[in-house]
């Protein structure tokens, strides 16, 4: 039996039960509910929704409406769009993707067991598993870039990833980026990865400061030693996102944020425009055309190192003291290389 025509009369009947759809979370509707909206009867829904949620040759883009049951109660509903793969599979490959920066970084305290995440969800793939898995691994690839060695830090990560889920402190042996060695009680909190490395945020007691957040590079701590005797207490406004909202990069100062403006050439100008960057920053054009970025951000290493990194495709506009600083590191690059031989060894 072939379906009835539409007529124009149920075409804007149509749309309007999906405009009364689209504006609701779940896009569905209890079909007495729809019509009253339509100012019809049920028996008249439920024959829109008939004819309506049938595909046929003549009509691919079909169905748009479909009945569901819920509680006893009848809907008109949107269908769910169409997914080419299963749940099991996107689950996987989620997974996986969001695990390779770790497996790169050879910490085997936390690539193992989110290996072992991949292999619970490898037995929902269904038939033809291994295949999956497979095309998988090679759809999805994470490139990274001069990442930190933990291949022989198991015994550190594993009491500090411990010490981070049970809430307790630690008694840890570091080193600093200037070699200096020294010991520090820490409450660690978080474990963050940041450019293929890992760090953990704290809290530390300091003379001065009392308790105040710190951030140590896994890689400088020598030897760890949990206190099983104590557990500290997280705060209920913890974020570690807000604490290091005042960082250009991770390393945060105590110090006001500076007001910087840059004038970024029009060759790089597309790379800044496809970034968020952070500390409010805002993208105008300057008066010689030239791409200008205006953000707050501490006086930090990082961001002196940023700006140096754009070389001649960008100028520190502002503050004043940071591009005196900014000039005189290019100054003193620019001598090493005049002092140089032609075989690349400095004088």
């Amino acid at each position: 039996m072939s379906r009835p025509e539409p007529t124009y009369r149920k075409g804007r009947t149509l749309v309007r039960m999906i405009r009364i759809l689209d504006a609701r979370i779940g896009h569905e509707m209890p079909v007495n509910d729809m019509a009253t909206k339509l100012g019809c009867s049920r028996r008249t829904v439920l024959r829109y929704i008939d004819l309506f949620s049938q595909p046929d040759s003549e009509n691919p883009e079909l169905p748009v409406l479909e009945r569901r049951y819920r509680d006893g109660r009848a809907y008109v509903a949107e269908p769910d769009p169409p997914r080419t793969l299963s749940t099991a599979v996107y689950n996987y490959a989620a997974t996986f993707a969001a695990t390779r920066a770790l497996a790169s970084s050879g910490a085997e305290a936390l690539s193992v067991p989110a290996d072992g995440v991949l292999s619970e969800l490898r037995k929902g793939l269904g038939p033809g598993a291994a295949a999956k898995a497979d095309r998988i691994r090679t759809a999805f690839h994470y490139q990274p870039f001069a990442p930190k060695d933990y291949g022989t830090q198991d015994d550190i990560l594993d009491p500090l990833v411990v010490a981070t889920l049970t809430r307790r402190p630690v008694t840890v042996q570091y080193r600093d980026r200037a070699g200096n060695a020294f010991e520090r009680s820490l409450e660690p909190f978080t474990l963050v990865l940041y450019r293929d490395g890992l760090y953990v945020l704290g809290r530390v007691e300091t003379a001065n400061e009392g308790l105040t957040w710190r951030l140590f590079a896994v890689d400088r701590i020598s030897a760890i030693t949990p206190d099983k005797t104590r557990h500290f207490t997280i705060p209920p406004d913890f974020d570690a996102a807000t604490i290091l909202s005042n960082a250009f990069g991770l390393w945060p100062t105590p110090d006001p944020p500076l007001h910087v403006r840059l004038a970024f050439s029009q060759r790089a100008a597309p790379d800044i425009r496809e970034r968020h960057w952070p500390g409010n920053a805002t993208l105008s054009e300057h008066t010689d055309g030239r791409l200008l970025l205006e953000l707050h951000a501490p006086d930090s290493p990082e961001l002196g190192g940023w700006i140096l990194s754009w070389g001649p495709e960008v100028e520190l506009l502002e503050p004043e003291e940071l591009r005196l600083r900014i000039r005189d590191s290019l100054a003193r690059t620019a001598m090493a290389y005049e002092s140089g031989s032609s075989s690349g060894t400095a004088g």
